[in-house]
């Protein structure tokens, strides 16, 4: 027998009720970032993260008028046969508005290599002073901005050293990959930065 009009409508309004609060849920759920670690790559893909005591972190340029979510410095040092001056800045800021849902919403990590001729592996173990960010020795340095005053955790010796790894320094293509882990140090509060990588054009 043929569904009248009227059965129809409220067959439809029925439907769409018990929909209702799926569809809100789904909606909610798509509000919050799902963030995924680029591969560890060498070719040139402008992608990095990390974990940070162990939540996805990843460069977000996501303020207008903000800092750049990457920024890489290479240049000849001054000095004969020591090559190039090395520094790569990843900047995270979350959409305003939305910053709950990004771990360290408004945060830094920093590193600065004096002397590179070529890739390799370079410890990050000498220690810094603030302000940062700092061109002084080999080190690593996170700084988070939700806090006042900000807070930064450098490396320098005992735990709080570490170790970036290049694994590509092409001068010519102006790309440089690697991969790096380290942990900083604010007094006696250590931050913990593992599995990290960048793949980076300048």
């Amino acid at each position: 027998m043929p569904t009248s009009p009227l059965s129809r409508l409220l067959l439809a309004g029925l439907t769409l009720t018990l929909l209702a609060p799926t569809l809100s849920g789904c909606e909610l759920s798509s509000s919050v970032p799902r963030e995924m670690m680029p591969p560890v790559t060498q070719t040139g893909a402008n992608k990095a993260g990390a974990l940070v005591n162990g939540a996805t972190w990843l460069p977000l340029a996501g303020v207008l008028f903000g800092s750049p979510a990457y920024r890489v410095r290479v240049n000849r040092t001054p000095q004969s046969g020591r090559g190039f001056e090395f520094s790569l800045s990843l900047t995270r800021q979350a959409p305003e508005g939305s910053e709950k849902y990004y771990p360290k919403p408004d945060s830094n990590i920093r590193f600065f290599l004096p002397s590179v001729l070529a890739p390799g592996s370079f410890a990050l173990n000498e220690s810094v002073t603030a302000p940062f960010p700092s061109e002084q020795g080999r080190h690593g340095v996170l700084t988070d901005y939700t806090t006042s005053p900000v807070f930064h955790y450098p490396t320098g010796s005992g735990p709080a050293s570490g170790q970036l790894v290049i694994t590509r320094f092409d001068t010519v293509a102006r790309v440089v990959a690697g991969t790096f882990e380290f942990t900083g140090q604010r007094g006696a509060e250590l931050i913990k930065v593992t599995q990290g990588r960048f793949d980076v054009i300048y």
